[in-house]
């Protein structure tokens, strides 16, 4: 008997089931979890290749070139084994995926096959969960570090970050789901992710966690409900206040402190490093390294060579990474993508606060490098437009300011 699967299907099979894979392979394969994403990205390619080539032509001619450029310029500048390096193809990947999610046909089709694959996605959500806590238990799960003396919560992960920005999706197709299901575990499972997001002690990811919770907090249509939802919040923070330590105790705070006491930054010098690389690429770059980049790996060595900075890393801001890996041309590639998804979503509050939880991402610590969450942000994307559908008494999602009057 032969079974045929669809590209369609493959692909929103994929995203559905990648946050629970690479979770999967954090434990048995780790060095697999870049192939992984390579997979992913050759079948989105081949997706967009197969919809945009017939139907929107210019566009796919315009794609092609900047791609076979940049992987000419790329090569001969840094050399053509850095194209298989995570610094090039997580960018081109992402600059793609901009491409995909922003058409309103393909979220509606992945909405209709959620709602289909309503099981699987259950079952996606519990053994992504049940990874987890193997690890915790046998794989080193919660570590020290960061200098802090909590222990940091990495799951299945080399870094907390890529578990935290992981957990963002995860909240967001537990919200999907259930809007489907109303069952009251999935409601645990999203304040397990509430909990574990602080346990990981990543900043960025909790202030962008934080605004989607105000997305989803938004969607409710009672407003019954919505003051039981801030009674018990303040009720539950003054008992913390008062009766426990842990306003202070944990991770998010103590990573906070620590970085203050050892850097003098709370940001821990990352306005440092974008000023190094950005004077790099203002005094040093040629005229085609202005247009086009110097490459991550220069931004790199530009960081590894500065006394005080002294290691190989990114600026951990991708508007700073594109502009100066990518020169102004991939910046403008970025910010087109990114300004492409805002016609998803008629509301305004809605609309501003998807774009806050991007923004915060990749200005705060970097976007495009986390593969673990670059290819799912389409989860993202339907969550905050279910959300608008969800709150029906406000056209405008402004509006919800008059409660407070």
């Amino acid at each position: 008997m032969k079974i045929k699967i669809g590209l369609d299907k493959l692909f929103f099979e994929y995203i559905l089931w990648f946050q629970t894979i690479n979770m999967a392979l954090g434990i048995v394969m780790p060095n697999m979890k870049n192939k992984s994403f390579l997979l992913f990205f050759v079948i989105a390619f081949a997706y967009y290749c197969s919809k945009t080539a017939i139907n929107n032509k210019v566009e796919f001619l315009i794609s092609s070139v900047l791609l076979v450029f940049y992987s000419i310029y790329y090569g001969l500048h840094s050399g053509f084994n850095q194209l298989f390096h995570l610094d090039f193809y997580s960018y081109i990947a992402l600059a793609y995926l901009f491409l995909i999610f922003s058409k309103k046909d393909f979220l509606t089709k992945f909405e209709m096959f959620l709602k289909k694959s309503g099981r699987q996605a259950l079952y996606s959500i519990y053994i992504y969960w049940f990874v987890i806590i193997i690890s915790i238990f046998f794989f080193d799960g919660l570590q020290m570090g960061w200098g802090v003396s909590i222990p940091i919560l990495y799951g299945p992960c080399e870094l907390p970050h890529e578990l935290a920005y992981s957990i963002i999706i995860i909240y967001c197709m537990c919200a999907e789901v259930y809007r489907e299901n109303k069952k009251n575990f999935i409601l645990f499972l999203k304040g397990v992710c509430f909990f574990s997001i602080i346990r990981t002690g990543v900043r960025s990811a909790f202030l962008a966690f934080f605004v989607i919770m105000i997305i989803d907090f938004y969607s409710l249509y009672s407003i019954k409900k919505k003051v039981i939802i801030i009674s018990l919040g303040l009720f539950c923070l003054m008992y913390i206040s008062v009766f426990t330590d842990l306003i202070v105790n944990n991770p998010i705070i103590a990573k906070s402190i620590s970085a203050v006491f050892n850097s003098g930054s709370i940001t821990n010098q990352r306005g440092l490093f974008s000023n190094v690389v950005l004077s790099a690429y203002n005094k040093k770059s040629t005229i085609l390294e202005w247009f086009f980049g110097m490459g991550i790996d220069g931004v790199r060595g530009t960081l590894k060579n500065h006394p005080a900075v002294g290691v190989a890393i990114h600026a951990h801001n991708d508007y700073v990474n594109t502009l100066c890996g990518y020169g102004i041309v991939g910046l403008i590639i970025i910010i087109a993508g990114q300004y492409s998804v805002l016609k998803l979503w008629e509301n305004k509050f809605v609309k501003f606060m998807t774009e806050m939880v991007i923004i915060i991402l990749a200005l705060t610590n970097g976007l495009a490098m986390y593969i673990c969450f670059t290819p799912c942000m389409i989860i993202l994307f339907l969550f905050s437009k279910n959300s608008q559908k969800s709150n029906k008494k406000y056209n405008d999602g402004f509006d919800i300011l008059r409660l407070l009057n």
